[in-house]
């Protein structure tokens, strides 16, 4: 056989060329050495092309290869570009799914949404600012500093340990609920009840509203009842509890050396004897509330409500109403829930007189304790870091509620320079002109009709004429924020001092005396769980909307500064700009007239409809989101064409190269809709019908993101 390898022994020198021993060398043939090393070679390209190659997954074919491109390395885009990144998927390809490939990362890694995210955002920025804001006390101040004071106080109570007991006890003193003088009888509930509702705009456990013009009081279950009884059904208190508020309890407060003398006198229950009053009577009454109402509404009259609660006869009733109502004339009752009214009213004779006296204002001190008593709230939520966060987030909710407008103010007056109005007002100006265009593929189905109070083509005989209402349509919250007018609108609020339960008083009297639209924001905004981005006013005798108003949510939609590149603006801020509108046709235009839709009537009128366009019509009348969404994408998509037609460079974000131009568009799009229950559905569904969405990422004909040909795919591209 032939030898493949030679080997040869030689003599072996150490460093010092001292011999020591000897070395059997191994020669390899020239041609093995070579194939080694070639060998070797084409391992390392394999491993650097994989290694290469794995960023390039995300990576979409563009259908514009050698168009110039401009980083875009403002800190809006900076910030964003990191937001996106993290977002995007590595796996899943724009084609197959976009939404996965924008969203894939946030789904797998968070279990918030994007929209949460941005209400958090908004919440931290609105408290930071009145946080820092600098008040004079107590007087002297603007509408703003009102709110700020009033803010400031209420985080105080649990970030400085603050409490507002002492100002509870004087209300509860004023009320009558500390002896002397004692209860007597039911009576004494009525009066003590109607004046907490009058005066300081409580109702603990029933309410007394006047209603038809002061010629009916209804009587029912209070909201602080419901929620009071509620959650002693999940935790009764602990005798700590009632030990730790006792001192509040007391006739005679804690270091008083005052004598208090009454007749008939009573003594102060321990918080034992407390604790078991509790028990009992929550058992009676939560036990009544939280059950389905037995009797359904009672109505009385002079003569007959003397037989609702024994002891408190037509006269009676006329003498307390007229101290607490100052209300002579005839009355009718109305009674709701009147098993549990009836058991509230019916607590002395039940229970005796001074011991309902006592509940009262056990119940009262107790349920103020969990809002306006800073030791009392750390122990509640087992730790100040908890407490804290819970009353941020409690004080920001009563702010909203109750004096949103100047609570927002300073964070809206940030954002909303004049530059960015003037750019806001253009890009309306552009989506107005985008909708007219793309709906004219639809007409004679759809009618011509003006988009609001900005739409700069229908308004101009106001303008000229100087009665365009600036305090009205989408743009509103700014001239709303201004110090003149909000200081006007919050005429009626007292100044606000450092007690945080004093100030919630003041708070909820300036707005019970106030035009509610002008110190707040919708009712429901407060409550909200997801931003409230815009809403709909002006609706006429029709009942057809007129025009929208964008909410302050609208600022913590990321990416967006004047001066940042299209793209952005289209995906993000102006996308909601462009729903709103769309809202508007929809509602001005796609309802039942007569039960006959639009698409009838241009048939029964055998005026010329394409196909495409009665289905789009039918679609819409029929609330099919996915159209609706689809020509608000198509909208944004027309005004960038139109804006890049003049051949601007296309827009790239750094941390994310693969992203171009309309691609960038349809992902800040997109993004929004991040860990939403529909967002998958939002955001791949209208896509998949737009053939320019298609086009952008060269998707081949069979990909899920590229729809056969539609009715809505055929009309949009004859415009688009």
């Amino acid at each position: 056989m032939e030898q493949l390898v030679d080997t040869t022994t030689e003599p072996y020198t150490d460093e010092a060329g001292h011999s020591v021993g000897l070395v059997t060398v191994v020669k390899m043939p020239s041609w093995t050495v070579t194939a080694v090393f070639g060998a070797f070679c084409a391992l390392l390209l394999v491993v650097l092309a994989v290694y290469c190659g794995i960023p390039l997954l995300d990576a979409p074919v563009t259908t514009e290869p050698q168009r110039q491109t401009a980083v875009c390395k403002s800190a809006p885009c900076a910030q964003f570009a990191i937001a996106l990144r993290a977002s995007l998927s590595r796996r899943i390809r724009p084609c197959d799914d976009f939404y996965g490939h924008v969203c894939g990362s946030w789904d797998a890694k968070r279990t918030d949404t994007v929209q949460v995210a941005l209400l958090q955002r908004m919440f931290h920025a609105v408290n930071d600012l009145n946080r820092k804001a600098t008040v004079a006390v107590p007087s002297s101040q603007t509408a703003v500093q009102k709110v700020a004071m009033a803010f400031q106080a209420c985080e105080d109570l649990v970030a400085k340990n603050h409490s507002s007991m002492d100002a509870v006890r004087r209300m509860l003193m004023e009320a009558g609920l500390f002896s002397p003088p004692v209860w007597t009888g039911p009576h004494d509930v009525v009066n003590t009840s109607c004046f907490l509702e009058t005066r300081w705009h409580m109702a603990p456990l029933i309410t007394f509203k006047l209603e038809r013009e002061d010629s009916l009081l209804a009587l029912a279950p209070s909201m602080w009842a419901k929620k009071h009884f509620a959650r002693r059904s999940r935790r009764m208190p602990l005798e700590s509890d009632f030990n730790a508020l006792h001192g509040f309890f007391a006739s005679r407060p804690p270091g008083s050396h005052a004598v208090v003398e009454s007749e008939p006198s009573t003594a102060d229950m321990t918080s034992a004897e407390l604790r078991s009053l509790d028990n009992r009577v929550t058992l009676e009454l939560g036990g009544e509330l939280l059950q389905p109402a037995k009797e359904g509404r009672l109505l009385f009259d002079y003569s007959t409500i003397g037989s609702f609660v024994p002891e408190i006869d037509g006269q009676v009733w006329r003498l307390l109403l007229h101290g607490c109502l100052d209300h002579t004339g005839p009355l009718v009752y109305s009674v709701y829930h009147p098993a549990f009214v009836r058991k509230v009213l019916s607590l002395p004779a039940r229970i005796g007189a001074p011991a309902a006296q006592q509940y009262l204002r056990w119940y009262i001190i107790e349920t103020l304790a969990a809002n306006y008593h800073g030791p009392w709230m750390v122990e509640v939520a087992g730790g100040q870091e908890r407490a804290l966060l819970n009353q941020q987030f409690k004080c920001h909710r009563i702010l909203l509620k109750y004096a949103g407008r100047a609570f927002v103010a300073p964070y809206i007056r940030n954002f909303f320079t004049k530059t960015v109005e003037w750019d806001l007002k253009m890009l309306h100006r552009d989506l107005t002109d985008a909708y007219e265009y793309l709906l004219q593929a639809l007409r004679p189905l759809v009618p011509t009709f003006s988009f609001g109070a900005y739409d700069e083509r229908h308004d101009r005989d106001n303008r000229r004429n100087g009665t365009t209402k600036m305090h009205r349509g989408p743009f509103e919250i700014v001239t709303k924020s201004s110090d003149a007018y909000l200081n006007e609108a919050y005429q009626n609020f007292s100044d606000m001092s450092a007690d945080s339960f004093e100030n919630w008083l003041r708070l909820k009297a300036g707005f019970g005396h106030s035009d509610r639209d002008k110190v707040s924001f919708p009712q429901v905004y407060p409550k909200r769980l997801a931003p409230m981005f815009f809403d709909f006013v002006e609706k006429g005798d029709d009942g057809v909307v007129k025009d929208f108003r964008l909410l302050p949510d609208i600022i913590a939609v990321p990416f967006y500064h004047a001066e940042a590149p299209l793209v952005f603006k289209l995906g993000g801020l102006a996308s909601l700009i462009s729903s709103a509108l769309l809202a508007l046709v929809l509602d001005k235009g796609f309802v039942d007239r007569g039960n006959v839709s639009w698409a009838g009537q241009a048939a029964g009128q055998n005026r010329p409809v394409g196909e495409c366009a009665r289905r789009i019509v039918q679609a819409l009348e029929q609330e099919s989101e996915a159209t609706a969404r689809l020509l608000e994408v198509a909208a944004l998509h027309h005004v960038l064409k139109t804006q890049e037609a003049g051949g601007d460079p296309a827009v790239v974000l750094a941390d994310v190269p693969q992203l171009v131009g309309t691609q960038l568009q349809y992902a800040v799009w997109c993004y929004l809709q991040c860990g939403e229950v529909r967002g998958r559905h939002r955001c791949n569904a209208p896509l998949r019908e737009l053939p320019s969405f298609a086009d952008a990422f060269a998707c081949p004909a069979d990909a899920p993101m590229r729809k056969a040909i539609t009715c809505a795919g055929t009309v949009l591209a004859e415009r688009l």
